[in-house]
């Protein structure tokens, strides 16, 4: 009984540390790459580039949405963002195939 009880604690502990290290959020199936950087000027001010958006649009949305958000929580504790190129624009920033999105978190 012992044993099987180290075996089940060793594989519980082993699957939380898989969990752990694949730490991406998949979006429409999808685990999409995304890059934050903030403006100089404004530490508030951020822009997403969310790579490969073509895989799926509708994915890559909520890559930068997620993306700005967990940035905004951090910096202010809010998820409040005023966009000014947002994932919910009618016209979309598609640049070499990344999905730019630009924002400020809202104070």
């Amino acid at each position: 009984m012992r044993v099987m009880m180290a075996i089940l604690l060793t594989l519980s502990l082993v699957s939380c540390g898989e969990r752990y290290r694949d730490n991406q959020v998949a979006f429409e199936g999808i685990k999409f790459d995304a890059d934050l950087s903030t403006d100089k000027n404004d530490v508030f001010a951020f822009r997403v580039s969310v790579k490969k958006a073509e895989k799926n649009i509708d994915g890559a949305r909520e890559a930068g949405r997620y993306e700005a958000t967990k940035f905004c929580i951090e910096k202010l504790s809010t998820s409040d963002v005023e966009w000014t190129n947002g994932p919910d624009a009618d016209q979309l920033m598609i640049k070499d195939g990344n999905l730019e999105l630009s924002g400020r978190c809202a104070a």
